[in-house]
Order: structure tokens, then C-alpha cells, then sequence
């Protein structure tokens, strides 16, 4: 009989350790001996079990790659969960009237309509992205946890390119002298508003880290928020070009289009998504020939943006955009998402969506409604995904 396919290695796992930077999410998870991380690999391979065996090998090759492809994976198997527990029928992989590839699904909602969604995994160009000299840099000074547990969280941003190796044994004496006072000087658990900081440069590279909360307890990680770096896409211009992206793609289907989007750049928000959407904010007013202020200043939208440009409404095929903000496996019980219908045309959109939270405009305005928590949907503890080593950050 042949043997079931399964996401993760059936081993023996005695690793506790902490992940270093350079190593894969799903390494990590497939490896560490964590019970957090048993929690999550028996939950995913529930979800795994309901997938369509047609699919499994795909999606399996691709969620056991390295980050890029493994989010992907992660975000549709997350998906194909969530459209089931809603009954929604997910087909994976539809055939489809488009010249440019299949969309990731088909969902059928209970009154027969049938819908495709197309999935993404979007963060800001750069923001996080993987540098491995400065790998180097983040990973001497995560050591200086281990080394000696401490209780101050860092928040750690660069700007420029690391041409060589940087000098890692000066770099982790001056940090650990500088949090050595800052651990001296705030005993006090919770956050440091006064947020000290120390700059590190070498060549055209720099490193500032601020110390933003103490907590109370020890930990083995010192950077608890980034690296992130600078001179890179705002998040509303990012999330537009990857929404347009899809719309472009499937511009041929038959049946209404639903982009789902899992932005992972731990700083969008409501602004950012209206902006790609419906365009960014901007000051109007009117003025006769003489130059003078007829109207007060008032605040509209410009037309650069997925549904309305200088042309005038577009992708109409697009029905709406569900959002789903940082979902990871560690964050799967948790995730804020909102599904914003088009409002320049009479939408249709699968109701038990809505379930999920909605945007839609109502009397010209936006109106947002709170949907169900993902983890009651899902099934998943409070507390999930359980017992974790202070510090934790698994993908």
C-alpha cells in the first residue's frame, strides 16, 4: 500500500533551538521540537488531508521550498480551508476560459453562483527581504541572548547594501555594551517610550536599533521587530500593483473574480487599502477665473487606482478584494480580514465571504463590519499555536 503524502518528515525532533535568519520557515517548522510547532504541523496536515489528492504533490513541492514558495503554499492551503469550512465548495486549479493560466480557485456559493479567486502573498519590495550579510549581522546579535538572556525587545532598520562582510565581533562588543545600560537603566516591564537607540555603520550600510519594550521574563531573541529597510515601496503602492497584476490576468473569465491577498509587511492598514483600491486621498477645491476659493477644501480621491482611473471605472470583472493581513501558520487564529466589494458596479459576491468581515459602500461611505474570528472558524485554540520558547517567530 502506497505510503499516505504528507507535508512534513515523520522523525524523531529534538531541536528546541531558536531559528537562525538564513534558515527556511518550513525547515524550521519541519525540525524544531518546539510544541508550538507540533501543534502546528498536526493542524496542517489535517487541512493537507482534506486538499484534493490531485493537487497534493504540487502544493507539497512548492510548501516544502524555501520562503517565497512555501508562503504561496501556505496561503492556499490556508484558503482551501477556509473556503471549506465556509461551504463553499472549493474546486483547486479550474478550468477557464482565460489565455493566461488557470486561477487558484473556483467557490460555489450556496445559491449555485460560481466565483474564481485568485491568491497573492505581497509585502513591501525589500521591506524584509533576504540579505545574507546582513544575516550575519542579525544573528551575532540575536547570540547575544543566548549567550545572556535578557529582557530588552530591539527593533532593528537598515539602509544601504552590505558589499562585504561586515566586522560581526566589533559590531555584537558594541551592542552588547549598549544593551547592557539599557538594561541597567529600565527595569520596569512593558514599553520603553524614550525607545534609545544605537547607530551602526560600515562602509554604505547602516543598522540603527532602538529599544522599544522590556519584558518580564527572559529571552533568547534580541530583534523582536524588523529588520525592515528603507527607500522602498509604500504598502498602498505595492498592494495596487499586485491586485492590478491579477485583474490583468484573468481579465477573460466568464464569472466574477475575487483577488485574495495575504500582505505580510506588519504595517498596512485601512488607508493603505483604500488608496490601492479607490485611489489616494488628496485636498480639492474650486476657484472662479479670478483665482479666488468658491468651495471650502474637500477631501477626494485621485484617480490612480485598481477600479478607477483617468479612463474611468475598470475591471469590471473584479468583484471584490479579500484581504487577509499576516497570515502564517503562528498567526492563523488571529488574522484581520475584510473582503471590499466594488461599488462601481452591481457586485455580486458569495455571502458567506461576508462572513469573514466586509467593506462595502453604503450611502457614500465606507462601511466596515467585523467578521467571525478565524480561529473559530478554523478551530483553533486560544492560545494557539501553544506552548513557545520566549521570543518565538516561527513563519
Amino acid at each position: 500500500m502506497a505510503r499516505e503524502l504528507t507535508l512534513f518528515d515523520d522523525i524523531v525532533r529534538t531541536d528546541h533551538r531558536h531559528s537562525k535568519r538564513a534558515r527556511s520557515a518550513f525547515d524550521f517548522l519541519n525540525t524544531s521540537a518546539w510544541s508550538a510547532c507540533h501543534n502546528m504541523r498536526d493542524t496542517l496536515e489535517q487541512w493537507f488531508e482534506q486538499y484534493p489528492v490531485i493537487s497534493k504533490n504540487d502544493l507539497r513541492s512548492r510548501f516544502r521550498k524555501r520562503d517565497a514558495n512555501h508562503e504561496s503554499a501556505f496561503f492556499e492551503l490556508f484558503l482551501h480551508e477556509v473556503f471549506r469550512r465556509l461551504e463553499l465548495s472549493p474546486e483547486v486549479h479550474p478550468e477557464s476560459p482565460s489565455s493566461r493560466g488557470r486561477p487558484d480557485f473556483a467557490i460555489t456559493s450556496g445559491s449555485g453562483s460560481l466565483y474564481y479567486v485568485e491568491a497573492n502573498v505581497v509585502g513591501l519590495r525589500g521591506f524584509m527581504a533576504k540579505d545574507p550579510l546582513e544575516d550575519e549581522v542579525f544573528d551575532a546579535i540575536d547570540d547575544l541572548a543566548v549567550e545572556r538572556p535578557t529582557r530588552i525587545a530591539l527593533d532593528a532598520r537598515t539602509c544601504g547594501t552590505l558589499s562585504q562582510s561586515p566586522p560581526v565581533r566589533r559590531i555584537k562588543a558594541k551592542v552588547r555594551q549598549w544593551v547592557d545600560r539599557i538594561d541597567e537603566e529600565y527595569r520596569v516591564p512593558g514599553r520603553i517610550e524614550a525607545e534609545p537607540s544605537i547607530r551602526i555603520s560600515h562602509d554604505e550600510w547602516s543598522l540603527n536599533l532602538a529599544a522599544f519594550h522590556r519584558f518580564d521574563h527572559d529571552s533568547k531573541r534580541m530583534i523582536h521587530l524588523g529588520p525592515s529597510k528603507g527607500g522602498v515601496l509604500n504598502d498602498d503602492v505595492a498592494l495596487r500593483k499586485n491586485v492590478l497584476a491579477k485583474a490583468k490576468q484573468h481579465r477573460d473569465l466568464d464569472r466574477p473574480l475575487i483577488v485574495a491577498m495575504n500582505t505580510q509587511s506588519g504595517f498596512q492598514d485601512r488607508d493603505d487599502e483604500l488608496s490601492a483600491l479607490f485611489g489616494q486621498e488628496a485636498v480639492s477645491w474650486r476657484e472662479d477665473a479670478h483665482g479666488n476659493v468658491v468651495t471650502l477644501p474637500y477631501v477626494t480621491r485621485q484617480p490612480d487606482a485598481v477600479w478607477r482611473n483617468r479612463g474611468g471605472r475598470r475591471y469590471s470583472r473584479l468583484h471584490g478584494v479579500l484581504f487577509f493581513r499576516g497570515a502564517r501558520p503562528s498567526t492563523a487564529h488571529s488574522v484581520t480580514s475584510h473582503l471590499y466589494v466594488n461599488p462601481y458596479i452591481q457586485a455580486d459576491v458569495p455571502p458567506e465571504l461576508l462572513q469573514l468581515g466586509s467593506a462595502r459602500v453604503r450611502s457614500r461611505e465606507m462601511r466596515w463590519e467585523a467578521g467571525m474570528p478565524l480561529g473559530d472558524l478554523l478551530d483553533l485554540p486560544e492560545d494557539w499555536p501553544g506552548e513557545r520558547t520566549p521570543g518565538f517567530s516561527a513563519g
